[in-house]
């Protein structure tokens, strides 16, 4: 209870308690205004709070999206070991189902070279002057390839060690100092693997291939392997273009054929999506509780947020959108057993999933790998960033006598190196694609497919709305402005709410000079009466 000094120190005036009046009237002019700032600082708080739950629930359906990381529903198998590995290509969806019979009889190597009689590895030498070519050795005898330029090496009075870290920045040619023995250094030099691939090195007494017998340690040579009874040989132990979509490494030389399968598994497939349908509903039931309107605990935190209320219609908006550029045809969830329910969550029919999966295996890889191909095995395609790209199959014509090509009718750049044409286009929706192709090999005409997974869409979406610039970092801006300006607010409110009590603290304290001025005006008028009435007696 507030105590009214004005009062108690004044015996004479109105005998109000001045100070609780004027509380009283303050808080009747300043308390609502306060309420209503309070109230929306409290709601702004909550969505802000709540803006965090958002950003974590995006975030774990973000990382859940690596179970449609689906390369390894292609399994491979072996009767044997590890002598032979098969990589799908980086396009998994072009690798197809397979078995074969493999025998390896001979791995590719290096040529290696080696020259003695070195003390240290910053021995001092003489004068370097090399000539190093490349071809062929058979018979102590070097056939040099005439395809291929020879290159040199010159250096003053360099060491050991400087003259190996030359040979090295040669392309086709590596360069190392071995240790043999205590105070015993070698030079060894070796080439790329492949039997065409050998060195042939002059113009130095000690450094040279004059004869082979004394410094060839290993012959270059390539690799050997039969596939299915089929003789087949490659400058690596990297084989492409065996088995489609994909390659074989080549470990070890076997002692027979043995057999390597590939194929979609089915049951690996279901599980990835499975888990992906978990957390994808998971993600849909907080978003309806966090909008909603009305529910068994009230209104959601964002039933008003229009940014927030559009995620969940566009992330079922992505499910429900035909994947195009994965084939002939679109590529729709809902054949493949995904299905939307009234509410927003999603169900994986295994029935008819498995029935779409025997169909139709590499369709289902649309769902987690993009593809980027053509129909003539020539071109690779690649994308570096699909957020613009355009998905579909484009007509791609070329012409020879103008050397100008076109991809959806739209022109193509060309750069040249080497042997290899790059197409790049500038066009809206292609302006990361490139098409890279062997010169002599382009086609007149052809198609390139162009696929965007559900996964990299969802991908898109979220880093979008978590970026810098996306639409939950402006959502937080605006809330941190609507905050100060809250505060603001309060703090104008503080001084306001001053400013009214002193005013009337001012005009009560004017009263009561007034009210004890007229008391004593009238108590005096009484004591002269008083004496008048005395006198009359």
């Amino acid at each position: 209870m507030s105590v009214d000094y004005l009062s108690t120190l004044n015996k004479n005036g109105s005998g109000l308690n001045i100070t609780q009046i004027v509380d009283s009237i303050v808080q009747a002019e300043i308390e609502p205004n306060r309420a209503t700032i309070t109230k929306n600082t409290s709601a702004i708080e909550a969505q802000v709070s709540e803006l965090a739950t958002f950003k974590s629930n995006i975030s774990i359906f973000q990382e859940a999206l690596n179970n449609l990381k689906l390369r390894d529903v292609f399994q491979v198998s072996t009767t044997v070991g590890s002598a032979v590995t098969y990589s799908p290509n980086s396009n998994i969806s072009t690798a197809n189902a397979f078995s074969a019979n493999v025998n390896v009889t001979q791995l590719a190597q290096a040529q290696t070279l080696e020259y003695t009689g070195y003390t240290s590895r910053t021995q001092v030498l003489s004068d370097i002057s090399l000539s190093i070519s490349f071809g062929s050795v058979a018979d102590n005898s070097f056939t040099a390839d005439t395809n291929r330029s020879a290159v040199t090496v010159s250096l003053t009075a360099p060491t050991l060690e400087e003259l190996a870290a030359e040979l090295t920045s040669k392309s086709g040619v590596t360069a190392e100092i071995v240790q043999t023995d205590t105070g015993e250094y070698s030079l060894a030099i070796y080439s790329e693997t492949g039997a065409s691939n050998a060195l042939s090195i002059s113009g130095d007494a000690t450094i040279n291939t004059n004869n082979y017998s004394t410094v060839q340690k290993l012959a270059a040579q390539n690799s050997k392997i039969q596939i299915n009874g089929i003789e087949i040989e490659r400058q690596t132990n990297e084989v492409d273009g065996v088995l489609a979509g994909g390659s074989l490494s080549l470990n070890a030389v076997t002692a027979s054929a043995i057999n390597l399968s590939g194929k979609y598994s089915h049951t690996e497939a279901e599980s990835k999506i499975l888990k992906f349908v978990d957390s994808f509903n998971e993600l849909n039931a907080y978003l309806t509780g966090t909008t909603s309107r009305s529910g068994s605990a009230g209104s959601g935190v964002f039933a008003s947020e229009a940014a927030i209320k559009s995620v969940q219609s566009t992330l079922n908006s992505i499910l429900r959108a035909p994947l195009k550029g994965f084939g002939s045809e679109d590529v729709n969830l809902a054949e493949m057993g995904i299905t939307t329910n009234r509410d927003g969550s999603i169900t994986l029919n295994k029935s008819n999933f498995k029935t779409f999966f025997d169909a139709n295996s590499k369709n289902v890889m649309s769902l987690g790998e993009n593809s980027f191909t053509s129909e003539d095995v020539n071109l690779s395609v690649s994308v570096s960033d699909t957020a613009s790209q355009k998905a579909g199959t484009f007509a791609f014509a070329y012409n020879s006598g103008t050397s100008t090509a076109t991809l959806d009718g739209n022109t193509l750049s060309a750069s040249v190196s080497g042997t290899m044409t790059t197409f790049t286009s500038s066009a809206p929706g292609f302006e990361t694609l490139s098409i890279k192709v062997e010169t002599t090999n382009i086609p007149s005409s052809t198609t390139v497919s162009i696929g965007v997974s559900t996964k990299d869409t969802f991908s898109r979406l979220i880093s979008e709305l978590l970026s810098s610039t996306g639409k939950i970092k402006n959502k937080e801006k605006d809330y941190d402005k609507s905050l100060a300006d809250y505060s603001d607010q309060l703090t104008e409110l503080t001084v306001r709410e001053e400013s009214v009590r002193s005013r009337y603290l001012a005009q009560f304290t004017e009263m009561e000079r007034t009210v004890t001025s007229l008391k004593s005006t009238g108590e005096y008028i009484t004591a002269i009466l008083d004496a008048w009435n005395d006198q009359n007696k």
